[in-house]
């Protein structure tokens, strides 16, 4: 008898320590967005490389993307502000 009450209460001590651990079975949150700290340069023309500075990025590098949108159809380089 002393044996089976040891090993409830062990199972018990289990599921709370999992649930405490994240084990709830809930989802996943979702992670931070990314987080910008530094661009440079500030002005560039098309072909020319851009560097981004931050964190939260994603580590797979096709999954990081950027797109620059131009309201006019003029084509003269633009400034990141």
């Amino acid at each position: 008898m002393r044996l089976q009450h040891y090993l409830s209460i062990l199972g018990l001590a289990g599921v709370v320590a999992g649930m405490a651990c994240g084990g709830g079975g809930g989802p996943t949150p979702p992670p931070p967005p990314p987080s910008i700290s530094s661009i440079s340069p500030l002005t560039v023309s098309p072909g020319d490389t851009l560097t981004i500075k931050g964190s939260n990025f994603s580590t797979v590098a096709s999954e990081n993307t950027v797109t620059f949108t131009n309201p006019s159809s003029n084509t003269k380089p633009s400034t990141v502000r």
